[in-house]
């Protein structure tokens, strides 16, 4: 990192040298960007209609809604399509159009996506003469030209990677075609919103007394954008920003309700609990065949049904993570039992859930620091399965690689689903480790942290931290500050509940609190005698009316 630069950047934008490491770690030196990054203002949103095609997409949907149309919104089963369909619901209740419809395919009955047999059973029940979809269709031709045969115009909303050959509906949205860079990486939710943005532009309804306000949500569009983990860069982290600041200001009653349940002040919130408190709980529904709970939290504007619907989503996040500890365990001890744990890890049983196979999958790449695919079966030998990754390994290229042995495979570098026959099950296995071990150079995957710089103890401040509080919200793209603390000494090493680790550093009156989440095993890294070198993270932690700072705990090793 260019030290000049850094000093450049802190003079000329009154920030402290570390906040200025972290802006040009992320590759901020422009004066533009980075004034644009510390305000995040809505104002330097990009136009909607810089989105191939989004003009013409907003002109059918006003149109639709000035002839009273029935339209139909389908959606997906996760947070992001829950909350895209929440948006635009919204929308179009919001101005007054009250002939919607929705649909949500079943996760373990349907499937993912768009499917001929939903669409049918959609038109049967409703007859719409626009369907909108929202996070899914662009790749589903033979779907898109079932919905217009029915006698339907078409809008798809999308964000994922667009094959070669797209759907062709009658008008196709999709941030990663022809589209500004700054809005490539909009999740589901952000497109949603982008329309009916356009839309309100179209019309010309923002100009009226009284109107419907699209500020309003904004707090689903930080929701969906956050859980999706897109990264929260240019127009993500602008929206999510301002959907925080909404949030915390006046939320609506699910969110709420759903902030009660988890217990966080609507003034404390950030993407943290978006992330893992949430979010969560969301796709919870979605991960146990019940989407449509989650969806009516959302579109609820009673408190009292709005408490209701979150103890019972509370409830489902309970249920669903019992599941999973137990395939978790299951898993485990598979594994337990092998001579050798292959480069790229497979474990399958006869019904295991399958709404929960990627969060364990995530949990066996954390242990084992390796991929790993976990693989439910049906009574008929039909087999799904999800992968997840370490950095340097993509998975869309390794399942490439076993396409013989699938029936089928899709996904991204990091995270993907597969579909095989139980016969194939042992030389799946075989050969995703031995195309996993070729992207090695040794017997582990290395495990790269990138930190933002050298601090002391004694520089690890609360003003530090309220500080770098400008770099909000942060998450994938943007992640928090890493910091690294060279030889300092430790002392006053504890285990708390059994899997959590903490140490204090420095000494005198500049010591710091480590906590280390999740890493007791970690306690046998700690020399008897001698220093250690840390790489953390600085979080402020207020308890009983008292402020002080702790140190996130990432990685250590002996000086």
């Amino acid at each position: 990192m260019d030290p000049v630069k850094v000093s450049e950047v802190a003079e000329k934008h009154g920030v402290s040298e570390p906040l200025a490491r972290a802006m040009v770690a992320r590759g901020f030196v422009d004066d533009g960007d980075i004034a644009s990054y510390l305000s995040s203002s809505l104002k330097d949103i990009t136009d909607p209609f810089s989105i191939s095609h989004m003009e013409d997409a907003c002109r059918r949907l006003w149109l639709a809604v000035q002839n009273k149309e029935k339209i139909l919104i389908y959606g997906d089963y996760d947070c992001d399509g829950i909350t895209s369909v929440a948006v635009l619901a919204r929308f179009l209740k919001g101005i007054g159009h009250e002939a919607v419809e929705i649909f949500i395919p079943n996760r373990l009955d349907d499937g993912y996506g768009l499917i001929s047999e939903c669409v049918k059973r959609c038109f049967d029940e409703h007859s719409p003469s626009l369907v909108v979809t929202v996070d899914c269709g662009v790749n589903s031709r033979d779907e898109v030209e079932l919905m217009k045969s029915l006698g339907a115009d078409v809008i798809v909303t999308d964000h994922h990677e667009p094959d070669a050959t797209t759907a062709e509906p009658t008008v196709l949205v999709n941030p990663k075609i022809d589209s500004p860079s700054s809005m490539a990486d909009l999740a589901g939710v952000g497109v949603a919103f982008m329309l009916a943005y356009g839309t309100v532009k179209v019309s010309g309804i923002h100009k009226e007394e009284g109107g419907f306000d699209i500020r309003s949500l904004l707090g689903f569009v930080a929701l969906g954008t956050i859980t999706d983990m897109v990264p929260l860069t240019r127009d993500n982290r602008i929206l999510v920003n301002a959907g925080l600041d909404s949030l915390r200001r006046n939320a609506c009653a699910g969110l709420t309700a759903l902030m009660d349940v988890v217990r966080v002040e609507p003034t404390e919130l950030d993407s943290h609990h978006f992330g893992f408190m949430l979010g969560p709980r969301i796709n919870a529904a979605g991960r146990l065949g019940k989407a449509e709970v989650a969806l009516e939290l959302l579109l609820t504007d009673d408190l009292g049904e709005a408490n209701t619907i979150a103890d019972r989503l509370d409830r489902a996040n309970k249920e669903r993570k019992k599941i999973e500890d137990g395939i978790l365990k299951e898993a485990l001890e598979m594994l337990e039992g092998q001579e050798e744990i292959g480069m790229g890890i497979v474990v399958a049983k006869d019904g295991w859930h399958a709404g929960t196979l990627g969060i364990v999958a995530s949990r066996l790449v954390g242990k084992y620091g390796r991929p790993a695919a976990v693989i439910a079966f049906d009574k008929d030998g039909n087999g799904k399965g999800s992968c997840r990754s370490v950095d340097g390994v993509n998975l869309a290229e390794v399942l490439n690689e076993c396409h013989d042995l699938l029936t089928s495979h899709g996904g991204h570098a990091m995270a993907a689903g597969v579909g095989l026959r139980r016969e194939n099950l042992e030389k799946f296995t075989a050969k995703f480790a031995e195309v996993c071990g070729g992207r090695c150079e040794g017997d582990e995957f290395p495990k790269v942290y990138e930190f933002d710089g050298w601090l002391k103890p004694a520089q690890v401040s609360i003003k530090l931290c309220e500080e770098l509080n400008k770099m909000q919200p942060v998450g994938m793209g943007n992640p928090s500050p890493i910091w690294g603390l060279q030889g300092v000494e430790y002392s006053s090493v504890k285990i708390f509940k059994e899997k959590h680790l903490s140490f204090m550093v420095g000494s005198g009156g500049d010591q710091r609190k480590v906590i280390g989440f999740n890493m007791a095993d970690r306690q046998v890294d700690l020399p008897e005698n001698g220093c250690l070198s840390l790489l953390c993270e600085a979080k402020t932690n207020s308890f009983r009316g008292r402020t002080s700072v702790d140190l996130v705990l990432k990685d250590l090793r002996p000086s």
